[in-house]
């Protein structure tokens, strides 16, 4: 998962280390503040992340499907 995290453009690798990756989680709406972005924007560059990490993991244990 380190070397997924590490293959991630900067924005998304912050968003979902700090969304998901920490003990005490971000909102959206906190990201965009801190980001001085909106929260739709956060959201969106969140859900690339998750893709992009979804399909790594295909890969990396050969699923189809995704």
């Amino acid at each position: 998962m380190k070397e997924i995290l590490k293959s991630l453009p900067d924005d998304e690798r912050s968003v979902i280390s700090k969304r998901f990756l920490t003990h005490s989680p971000r909102t959206l709406r906190d990201l965009a503040k801190d980001m001085n972005i909106s929260r739709e924007w956060v959201r969106q560059i969140e859900m690339k992340a998750l893709d992009r990490i979804k399909k790594k993991l295909a890969t990396s244990y050969n699923v189809r499907g995704l």
